[in-house]
């Protein structure tokens, strides 16, 4: 009818929910409702009729965020419910547990957060064609290649946390204005991101990482891919302290802390200021110096 506006309905499901319990669902006929939020947890077991009828009851009533350990995860059955999601219009906010094993196609998706076990192909976000924010926490990855590639041509917004890869992060993401990393040692590559406000990078490798000779370049090459953003922090937490590096349009600086191994207390060694020309090559013997 016009002039009704439309409500909008939060539910959560699990598979232990019987078939039964969905007639608590709004009516498919109740044009009326949107179905706001949506949290579908099925853990180690699959029922195709209950994931078929809760996805395509969500559908059609205009689903705007899903919180699942499905997608990519689909068998060959449910593969029509998959398609509906990925070409899902309403659809603007996803988050996915466990294990991803396909692309994402989402035409309309503008959120994705994941925690999970990443697929053997790097490239999962070039289809995602309208993602403005990207959040990876506690994922893990294994690829041949070793680049793990973040390729989106709307991002707006990168957050990495706890991502578990050896290898390199490559992003070519030319919106990119705001880039989050924090407790990952991985290689990164972010010269191709000319539109960055804000990077702020967290970094602490292992020990084996650290007693290596080639892990003080390692940090040089990333910090050079940063010199694009606006503002700039970058921590790297070692065994013996810290090094700690930020700079802005205002103000910029360098700190060396160091781990008093008796009382365990942090003691800043030196700070200095930097300047525009500073060496990267002082960098790098900096870091040197405080590996083991």
């Amino acid at each position: 009818m016009e002039g009704q506006e439309h409500s909008s309905k939060r539910v959560k499901i699990n598979d232990e929910m019987g078939m039964d319990r969905l007639s608590n669902l709004p009516d498919s006929r109740c044009k009326l409702i949107n179905l706001g939020k949506l949290k579908f947890i099925c853990g180690k077991s699959m029922r195709v009729k209950l994931v078929r009828t809760v996805f395509q009851h969500a559908i059609s009533h205009r689903l705007e965020e899903l919180e699942t350990d499905l997608i990519g995860s689909f068998p060959p059955s449910l593969s029509d419910c998959q398609t509906s999601l990925f070409e899902c219009r309403t659809l603007k906010s996803l988050k996915i547990h466990r294990t991803v094993t396909d692309f994402f196609k989402f035409a309309a998706l503008k959120t994705l957060q994941i925690s999970a076990s990443l697929p053997g192909e790097s490239d999962l976000f070039s289809n995602c064609l309208n993602l403005e924010n990207l959040l990876l926490a506690k994922c893990s990855a294994c690829y041949s290649t070793g680049i793990f590639i973040v390729s989106a041509p709307r991002l707006v917004s990168l957050t990495v946390s706890d991502f578990s890869f050896s290898g390199k992060i490559m992003i070519t993401a030319p919106r990119l204005k705001f880039f989050n990393m924090k407790q990952s040692s991985c290689l990164l590559s972010i010269d191709k991101c000319l539109a960055l406000d804000e990077v702020n990078i967290l970094i602490s490798p292992s020990i084996y990482e650290q007693m290596t000779n080639w892990y003080a370049s390692k940090i040089r090459v990333m910090v050079e891919g940063l010199c694009n953003a606006k503002s700039n922090s970058v921590a790297l937490n070692l065994s013996t302290g810290k090094f700690i590096m930020y700079y802005s349009s205002v103000d910029a600086e360098a700190r060396v802390v160091k781990l008093n191994q008796e009382s365990g207390k942090e003691e800043i060694l030196f700070v200095f200021q930097m300047v525009s020309g500073l060496c990267l090559n002082q960098l790098s013997t900096i870091v040197e110096d405080m590996l083991i």
